[in-house]
């Protein structure tokens, strides 16, 4: 068998553990996943009030028919794909928690042979690409029922299919993703740039407006449909000031583990990228540039993203993609760093109440 095929295995099989885990503490109750709104909750309330599977569940009960329980919904449909995936694998309504339990799983799985299968075409070991999805970073979406799972699935894809030259392909991937979350747009982009330095600017084009149009298509329909501007929330202010955000979290701990897990590496890898980016006179590896693209999104990040260090650490999934890709690339020896600072990271699952235990 090959090192692809059993670093895939072992990562399932990781992720299987930690999910079942997860239903044994909860009386394997799928909608523990979920994270519903309490019942006991007052409508004034805004804490305590579940998360953001709840709002992908909402959906799959009803696609077609928007339901109340949605916070906002034109900015929620805007991420239609989990939802509606796992509404289509559902033929009863009651096993819509286990489906959405079921295409985060199998996108994970997916994910690990994706990227492994990236690695391994840069001569680097497959192993690495264990970093990613068993970090506190990926599983959050793993244990809420939220969309990164999905998008980030369908981004690898689309990086795979990009190095093989299939450009219809990687649109088609990297389509869906937009779909499942508008975050997977900057791999797209970060191509695009590295396309247009190496001259293939028919292909930059293409990589750079298809999957923005297929979202901004599908916000004019979400806005003709539902009658909502889908980007009038506060989650779609940007910060001017780099890592600005950072000011907003509340208490040390909080600080720590982001800047430890996320601010820190996003600076490390950014100043290793334009290093690298540098030396080649703007033409570097494409690896470079989803990097930058990654930590741009990150620095950036709306102070109402900050509020949540659980929301900060789902937004750094694309850049420990990107980094254990351009390490894999540029710095083989650096990925058991990577890991060796990842990958502790899922203690924090283990130690928030209630996550798994």
């Amino acid at each position: 068998m090959t090192a692809v095929r059993w670093t895939a295995l072992t990562g399932i099989a990781l992720l299987l553990l930690l999910n079942g885990l997860a239903l044994a503490s909860h009386d394997w109750d799928p909608m523990a996943f979920v994270l519903d709104r309490p019942t006991d909750v007052p409508p004034e309330q805004t804490w305590g009030v579940g998360y953001d599977g709840q709002q992908a569940y909402a959906i799959a009960l009803d696609p077609l028919h928007p339901s109340d329980a949605l916070d906002h919904i034109a900015y929620r449909y805007m991420r239609i794909l989990y939802p509606l995936a796992a509404s289509l694998l559902s033929p009863s309504p009651e096993l819509i928690p286990w489906a959405l339990i079921a295409v985060n799983l199998l996108s994970a799985g997916i994910s690990v042979g994706i990227l492994a299968s990236l690695l391994e075409r840069r001569g680097a070991p497959a192993w690495p690409a264990l970093i990613m999805v068993l970090s506190f970073a990926y599983f959050i979406g793993l244990r809420l029922d939220l969309n990164e799972p999905l998008a980030f699935c369908l981004t690898l894809a689309g990086i795979l299919a990009w190095e093989r030259d299939r450009t219809g392909a990687a649109v088609f991937y990297f389509g869906l993703a937009v779909l499942a979350k508008e975050v997977a747009l900057v791999f797209p982009i970060a191509l695009a740039v590295a396309d247009l330095l190496s001259t293939r600017r028919a292909r930059a084009l293409v990589l750079a407006a298809a999957p923005a149009c297929i979202y901004l298509l599908w916000a004019g329909v979400v806005y003709l449909w539902i009658g909502q501007n889908p980007f009038g929330t506060a989650q779609s202010n940007l910060n001017i000031l780099p890592f600005g955000g950072l000011r907003e979290l509340e208490g040390f701990q909080a600080r720590l583990m982001i800047v430890l897990w996320v601010v820190g590496p996003a600076v490390v890898l950014g100043l290793m990228a334009l290093r690298d980016l540098a030396a080649r006179s703007g033409a570097g590896s494409v690896e470079a540039w989803m990097v930058l693209a990654n930590v741009a999104l990150i620095a950036t990040l709306p102070n109402l993203t900050w509020f949540d260090p659980l929301a900060v650490f789902r937004m750094s999934v694309g850049l420990i993609l990107a980094g254990v890709l351009y390490l894999g690339t540029r710095w083989q020896r650096g990925l058991p760093f990577a890991a060796a600072i990842w990958g502790p990271s899922i203690m924090i699952a283990f130690l928030l109440p209630g996550f798994i235990l």
